[in-house]
């Protein structure tokens, strides 16, 4: 029975009832199989990968655990390597969900192709030009690993933000359109829910640290005037700076 028709339901003379059955048959509609273990496999990779990164590029900054035994540039080269083979699996795993939970009748159509490649093709070129105008340490994080980078351009540049996350999602995005399949569009919204994720959590790390700083800053002001009052030394200063500015007041006059 076709889950958009009524089911007709009646006993003995009973005045006949409808079941509307088209909510039932949505999720055989959008044709995603929430029972696959491919599919929360990938899910769960997929949304740890960016969340991740940012999570151990905090962790090595504040406490240098790598960079500790294997240098700044090695533990960059390890973490960076690293990366670059998780996100390869989360790839993967993706393919595998779109093999299996693909080809769906409501977006096996010529333009939802054209749109899946258009936006292919767009997330992989804004991936070279940012990895052409950062760098891989700019893309990747060298600033949790204390090592200095310049930017290509005149642009301003935030640190905290990784321009790989637009083009993965635009990838993944028209990925998932070129196998008409509705199981990638929801590991795409995942993806997008991590990298948001990260992106507060890094944003929220810098607050802190500058937060820090500052506080760092007016602690050791405070400290240093004190120390110069209890030894007599500010009173000394101030009185040679009253002194130099009459002296140049005079000779301006």
């Amino acid at each position: 029975m076709d889950g958009d028709e009524k089911l007709l339901m009646g006993c003995c003379g009973s005045e006949m009832a409808t079941i509307n059955l088209s909510l039932l048959a949505m999720p055989k509609k959008f044709d995603v199989d929430l029972s696959s273990f491919w599919f929360w496999g990938a899910a769960l990779i997929i949304f740890s990968d960016p969340f991740c990164k940012a999570l151990f590029g905090v962790h090595e900054f504040k406490y240098s655990s790598l960079c500790h035994y294997f240098g700044n540039k090695l533990a960059f080269a390890v973490y960076a390597g690293t990366s670059f083979a998780y996100s390869f699996c989360a790839f993967l795993l993706l393919h595998r969900v779109l093999r299996e939970q693909g080809h769906n009748l409501e977006l096996a159509r010529n333009d939802v192709l054209l749109v899946g490649y258009i936006f292919l093709l767009s997330g992989i070129t804004i991936k070279v030009h940012s990895y052409g105008k950062y760098g891989i340490l700019g893309i990747m994080g060298g600033q949790y690993f204390q090592i200095p980078f310049k930017v290509k351009g005149q642009f301003l540049y935030d640190p905290y933000y990784h321009p790989s996350g637009t083009s993965t999602l635009m990838a993944y995005f028209g990925y998932s359109l070129i196998h008409a399949s509705f199981a990638g569009l929801v590991l795409t919204v995942i993806c997008g829910l991590s990298y948001l994720s990260a992106f507060h959590f890094e944003r929220f790390h810098h607050h802190l640290l500058n937060q820090g700083s500052k506080t760092l800053f007016i602690k050791n002001s405070f400290n240093t005037l004190y120390l110069q009052i209890k030894n007599k030394n500010f009173f000394q200063t101030f009185i040679r700076k009253l002194t130099e500015i009459k002296k140049n007041q005079r000779q301006n006059k």
